[in-house]
């Protein structure tokens, strides 16, 4: 899976993300009310990590083949953080006319991983008939 790159994540990149989500808890925009909340300033919506994750996946898979996908939220993000997205096969199997792709996910930004989790891709073939099989006359 190629890896996704966020250079100096920006207030602006949050403040859309609030509102296309509606999602306007103070924490993600106001540095005073996050200041007594006990933080250094603003932090990013953990949703708003998880679907820079989903966007790695589907930018490298289609959508319709994530069965499942799951994350979990280990540190937070702050403006001007750079973010890596990274995902990695852990395993391919058959299963009937699916191929089944297991990936770990993770996002790290400039202090460690800050969201760890994990999808599974089915991918289901399309049968065709074998030309070279047919009857020739």
């Amino acid at each position: 899976m190629p890896t996704l790159r966020v250079d100096d994540l920006s207030r602006t990149q949050i403040i859309k993300y609030l509102g296309a989500s509606g999602d306007f808890n103070p924490l993600h925009h106001d540095d005073e009310f996050a200041r007594r909340a006990g933080l250094e300033t603003v932090i990013a919506p953990g949703m708003f990590i998880a679907s820079l994750a989903s966007s790695a996946l589907t930018d490298w898979i289609p959508i319709g083949t994530v069965e499942r996908f799951r994350t979990r939220f280990t540190d937070t993000v702050q403006p001007g953080d750079n973010l890596v997205v990274r995902g990695e096969v852990v395993s391919i199997n058959q299963e009937n006319i699916s191929t089944i792709i297991e990936v770990d996910l993770s996002v790290e930004n400039n202090d460690g991983i800050v969201l760890d989790g994990d999808a599974t891709v089915r991918i289901d073939e399309v049968l065709r008939p074998n030309l070279d099989d047919r009857p020739t006359n």
